[in-house]
């Protein structure tokens, strides 16, 4: 009777496992970038050199791709127009974009942009002691209210 090894199942994920991740040329002119809009074939992309840039996706890939802003890709930069256009190249994946922060090729500057772009659409907390002040005020502007209507009624 033979043993077989057992097979993993399809999908399964070693966290002990080693994470390669593609890392930026220079000399292919590629860099790092935050999707901020999605155009369908086109991205706007804020890359870590500090440009904005329009992102065209490839023919190949463009059926192919499920990008969401937040994302984080590499972008490779065209030689004319370098700081306002390139091309798509890669998608990282979570595993991977926690890699290439603790290398420090994430920049904290363009983190600290989405959180403040996340924390201005919720509305501002008030403090506890101005709302209390508050309620109270309402409550007793809402009694005033009730004891004039009385005395309307009443003469």
């Amino acid at each position: 009777m033979a043993y077989y090894k057992k097979k993993k199942k399809h999908g399964s994920f070693d966290p002990n496992a080693p994470v390669r991740v593609r890392m930026p040329r220079k000399e292919n002119r590629e860099v790092l970038g935050i999707i901020i809009e999605h155009y369908g074939t086109k991205l706007l992309v804020e890359c870590m050199d500090g440009y904005t840039r329009l992102c065209r996706v490839p023919g190949k890939i463009r059926y192919k791709l499920r990008v969401k802003p937040g994302d984080v890709i590499l972008v490779q930069k065209w030689p004319v127009q370098e700081n306002e256009k390139g091309d798509y190249l890669y998608k990282y994946r979570p595993n991977q974009v926690n890699i290439l922060r603790k290398k420090g090729l994430l920049t904290p500057e363009s983190e600290e942009a989405e959180q403040s772009k996340e924390k201005s659409e919720t509305p501002p907390k008030v403090p506890e002691k101005e709302a209390t002040k508050e309620r109270e005020d309402t409550a007793e502007g809402s009694e005033k209210t009730e004891t004039e209507g009385k005395n309307s009624v009443d003469a």
